[in-house]
């Protein structure tokens, strides 16, 4: 299922987010904190709803990486709220891609993350009857990276809506609960192991059992 090309996609994706991590590190002992902090809180609706928008745009456009603003409001507004936000910017902005996919295939997929982006969705293939089981290990391999791909091909496989809404849901809560939780303990402690040990787990379980749910 994994091409060459595929992983050397990972390898960039995985650079982008250490650097991410320097950056948000940077901020974190930046003034400009304390400013975001104080507006945040006593503005907090609001904030939530500009979270769940960029993670809504940032699922429909593939270069706007909504996810890193989501991570990044944990210390400001607590793990708890920035994964209300993102569970539901996730949920509204994974279904227009499915339904979009769905309605439109490929066209759509390549009008608005490109040819290369497109490619790689179309070479996701999930094996019938295994659907959900397959989405969900799909999602905790590469969904905190690229997650807008798993509902484009779950649109372009055709995958029953039920079925990938469960997956989602599902995927949703055993990925990023853990993430949000250790990443903001990481912040509080300064210490990234378990983080880092979570998501390695996670990719190398789904490295092993690949076969059983991928064509």
């Amino acid at each position: 299922m994994f091409s060459k090309n595929t992983y050397i996609t990972s390898a960039v994706l995985i650079g982008s987010t250490l650097i991410f991590l320097l950056a948000y590190i940077w901020f974190l002992k930046s003034p400009y904190f304390s400013i975001v902090e104080t507006y945040a809180q006593a503005n907090l609706v609001s904030f939530i709803i500009f979270l769940v928008a960029i993670k809504f745009v940032g699922l429909i456009y593939p270069p706007i990486a909504g996810g890193y603003f989501i991570l990044a409001s944990i210390p400001i507004i607590g793990w708890q709220w920035a994964f209300f936000a993102d569970i539901i910017g996730t949920t509204l902005g994974g279904t227009v891609n499915y339904l979009l996919a769905r309605k439109y295939g490929i066209k759509v997929v390549k009008k608005l993350g490109g040819d290369l982006f497109a490619g790689k969705v179309e070479k996701i293939k999930i094996k019938k009857g295994r659907e959900i089981e397959g989405l969900i290990l799909l999602r905790i391999f590469i969904g905190f990276t690229v997650l807008e791909m798993i509902h484009y091909a779950a649109g372009l496989l055709k995958i029953d809506f039920k079925k990938y809404t469960i997956a989602m849901l599902v995927s949703h809560v055993l990925v990023q609960v853990p993430i949000y939780y250790l990443f903001g303990g990481a912040i509080s402690s300064g210490s990234w192991t378990y983080l880092i040990l979570f998501i390695s787990i996670g990719a190398i379980f789904l490295y092993k059992n690949k076969g059983r749910y991928f064509e």
